[in-house]
């Protein structure tokens, strides 16, 4: 057992040298014919990680390297013991300087947790989400390896701490340069937010909180246009359920001039999120199962009453203009009357047509309004005479109020 102490003395004193590989090599036949005492190990693991993340030195995160392979040799053999070295990946990749051994360590550490994950008990996320807990600076590819290799089925959702690391790794991210461990959050993150649990981890949150995990979900959405409809059922379980809770509010809040910014936001961020969704059928197939459609006319309804469209010649200012809201609305319904007659009437039943007809006009606060609103008509009358006797009715009105606008101006004129 000579050996074993003594590259525990070299590797604690910082003295690693080219012999350690023999050493090692030393140990992996002492690992192979079970004869490695588990306290020798756990002092070997300790010294060679603060040698490591203290030398720039390639040599010692070579030896480094060796020691990480040895212990996904000890996994194979189902040895506990490796849990040691599992313990040090974020104080490798959060301290640890960046040589040509660096990513060949990151995938030696690869198959080390998957194959811990699989023979041994250890709760890999639970402590991962306690190290972040002390360190919340723990960097990206130790996250990763830990997520992508769970096969206990241990989930994110269930780590508070896992999870806020996501959320703030992915604000930080460059979809330029994203690397394998920004893939590999990214893909992640598909499946958390689409996951049946994911409505129960957001009902921990505070509205503040929730609205971080909306503008997650915001800009994480339109990055992929594969979502399987498995992923779409789960999406459209959560996002129909906190916007139909916040519909009502907003209308109250509305009406007594109460909105508070984080309502108004979350809003906004969660009806963009369904209109970008609105174009996969199982999708917007739920949203009209779930007569979706009334809810949003009697918001729009509201909101057409109380903000007031701005343009370029008078745009009054007004506490809460809930920028997009109006013309994203307008456009959800678009989508859900294509070819849809149920949808149609429910438009005509609670007052839309007549709201998304007098939004066929410029409003600097919801861009584009005027021409999804047209759209918006237009699938409205397709093949439902109703509507169209409606929409006549009102164009009728509209035309008569503007003759007699015009009568009184000129007669204004004369006078």
């Amino acid at each position: 057992m000579e050996p074993l102490a003594s590259i525990a003395a070299h590797l604690k004193s910082g003295q690693g040298s080219p012999d350690d590989l023999a050493l090692l090599a030393q140990m992996v036949n002492l690992a192979a014919q079970k004869q490695l005492p588990d306290a020798a190990w756990d002092e070997t693991v300790s010294g060679l990680v603060e040698t490591a993340i203290e030398s720039e030195d390639a040599q010692v995160h070579r030896v480094y390297r060796a020691m990480v392979v040895l212990a996904r040799n000890l996994t194979q053999q189902r040895r506990p013991r490796s849990e040691v070295v599992v313990e040090q990946i974020p104080r490798y990749f959060d301290a640890a300087p960046v040589t040509e051994w660096y990513p060949l360590t990151a995938t030696a550490y690869s198959e080390v947790v998957a194959h811990i994950s699989k023979f041994t008990d250890l709760r890999l996320l639970s402590y991962l989400d306690r190290c972040i807990q002390a360190n919340p600076e723990i960097p990206l590819p130790p996250i990763m390896m830990v997520i992508d290799n769970e096969t206990s089925g241990d989930l994110p959702l269930n780590h508070p701490y896992i999870m806020e690391s996501m959320r703030v790794h992915f604000d930080n991210l460059n979809f330029d340069e994203l690397g394998e461990s920004g893939k590999s959050l990214v893909a992640s993150l598909y499946n958390v937010v689409s996951h049946e649990e994911f409505d129960s981890f957001l009902e921990g949150l505070t509205p503040a909180q929730r609205l971080t995990w909306y503008r997650l979900v915001q800009l994480l959405v339109p990055t992929t246009s594969k979502w399987t409809n498995h992923q779409l059922v789960g999406l459209l379980a959560w996002l129909k359920h906190y916007t139909l809770k916040l519909i009502p509010q907003v209308i109250q809040a509305v009406e007594t001039s109460t909105v508070t910014e984080t309502d108004a936001r979350s809003l906004g961020a969660l009806l963009d999120v369904i209109s970008e969704l609105c174009v996969f059928h199982v999708f917007k197939d739920g949203l009209i199962a779930y007569d979706f459609a009334i809810p949003l006319c009697q918001l729009l309804g509201t909101l057409h009453v109380h903000i007031k469209p701005a343009t370029l010649k008078k745009s009054e200012q007004q506490p809460f203009t809930f920028p997009h809201v109006k013309s994203t609305i307008i456009e959800i319904i678009s989508y859900m009357a294509h070819g849809s007659k149920k949808v149609q009437d429910q438009v005509r039943e609670n007052h839309g047509l007549g709201v998304i007809l007098s939004n066929c006009r410029i409003d600097d606060h919801n861009p584009f309004i005027k021409e999804r609103a047209i759209t918006a008509i237009k699938f409205l009358l397709e093949g439902n005479p109703e509507n169209q006797r409606v929409v006549a009715e009102l164009e009728a009105q509209e035309s008569t109020k503007l003759d007699q606008q015009q009568l009184k101006q000129k007669i204004e004129e004369l006078d």
